[in-house]
């Protein structure tokens, strides 16, 4: 129960993480146009990580709720 209430905050961590490399991705696409190609597929990468931890949250309140037919929303 510990480990799937904890995911709500890896998620948050994980949400800042992405919109930081996002932002990089953006000041480096602006700077070096040549590099926007790899750019793109690095923004498309992160955005999957990204659902791949709000996945993850899903996952965790679905083992609480297993566990205590309580419904909880770890995704703010």
């Amino acid at each position: 129960m510990e480990i799937a209430r904890s995911l709500a905050g890896n998620d948050d961590e994980v949400d800042g993480l992405c919109k930081r490399v996002l932002t990089e991705l953006q000041d480096i696409m602006m700077k070096k146009p040549e590099c926007s190609v790899q750019g793109i597929q690095l923004v498309i990468i992160c955005r999957y990580l990204e659902r791949f931890a709000d996945h993850a949250t899903n996952i965790g309140e679905s083992v609480i709720y297993i566990a205590t037919a309580e419904r909880t929303e770890l995704n703010n």
